[in-house]
């Protein structure tokens, strides 16, 4: 159980880019980024889902 979000940091690397040639568009890490806010304020609160950093870890294509 986490008491202090202060240091938490949400990194995620989607599962189909991993190995392969593929990579994201920016809109789908915003769409992974908001599950996640959404997540944490249904499950911890809102002040943490506002605060808590979450990275992307992968490529994207801004070419799309």
């Amino acid at each position: 159980k986490i008491s202090n979000w202060d240091n938490v940091v949400l990194a995620y690397e989607p599962v189909w880019v991993i190995g392969t040639r593929k990579v994201a568009i920016p809109a789908q890490a915003q769409e992974v980024h908001a599950e996640l806010q959404k997540w944490l304020k249904e499950n911890v609160n809102a002040e943490v889902a506002a605060s808590t950093r979450i990275i992307y870890r992968g490529i994207l294509s801004l070419l799309c």
